[in-house]
C-alpha cells in the first residue's frame, strides 16, 4: 500500500515538472516576442524622420504629430501602510487600478483626455518605452511622470525636457 502511495506521489510530482517546464517554456517565448516587438519599435522609431528635417506643409487632412517636447518627471510610491486597527495593508495602486511598476508612468490629465489612455505604450527619446497606468494631479499640465523603485533614483532623475512618442500599437 505505502509503495503505490509512493508510486502515486512520484507521478504526481512528475507531472507538475513537466507541467512547469512547459509554462517556463511558454512564459520564455512570450518574452522573446516582447523583445523583438520592442526592438522593431526602437528602430521604427531611430528610422522615422524628426519634424525639422521635413520640408513642406503638411496636408490639412493628416493627423497631427505625435512627436512632442514634453516636461518629464519621475515618481516613486509611498510604502503600503498596515493599519493597526485594521487586518489588511492598504496597498499602493495607480489610476488603472494597477500596481505601479517600472515601466509606467503617469501623464497629466490634459493629455489623458488627448487620447492618452491607459494602457497604451509611449516611448521617450533616451529613456525607453514606457506603459501608461496612472494620472498625475490636475494642476499639472503637458507632463509625464516615470515610476521608479527608489526615491534617490526619482530624484536623481529630476525634471526634463523631453521627445515624447505616443504609440499606436
Amino acid at each position: 500500500m505505502v509503495k503505490y502511495a509512493f508510486l502515486l506521489i512520484l507521478a504526481l510530482l512528475l507531472a507538475s515538472v513537466f507541467y512547469f517546464h512547459q509554462k517556463a517554456a511558454q512564459m520564455e517565448s512570450l518574452v522573446v516576442s516582447l523583445e523583438d516587438e520592442n526592438n522593431t519599435l526602437r528602430l521604427a522609431l531611430q528610422q522615422r524622420p524628426d519634424e525639422t528635417d521635413r520640408q513642406g506643409a503638411v496636408e490639412e487632412s493628416a493627423p497631427p504629430a505625435s512627436n512632442i517636447v514634453l516636461t518629464v518627471t519621475a515618481y516613486t510610491a509611498p510604502p503600503s501602510k498596515h493599519h493597526p486597527k485594521k487586518k489588511q495593508v492598504k496597498k499602493r495602486l495607480t489610476a488603472s487600478g494597477a500596481k505601479p511598476i517600472r515601466g509606467a508612468i503617469a501623464v497629466s490629465r490634459d493629455l489623458f483626455e488627448q487620447g492618452w489612455g491607459f494602457g497604451k505604450k509611449v516611448y521617450i527619446r533616451d529613456h525607453g518605452l514606457f506603459t501608461i497606468t496612472d494620472l498625475m494631479h490636475s494642476r499639472i499640465t503637458r507632463t509625464i511622470d516615470i515610476y521608479m523603485d527608489k526615491k534617490e533614483e526619482a530624484i536623481q532623475f529630476g525634471k526634463k525636457q523631453l521627445e515624447v512618442l505616443l504609440l499606436d500599437v
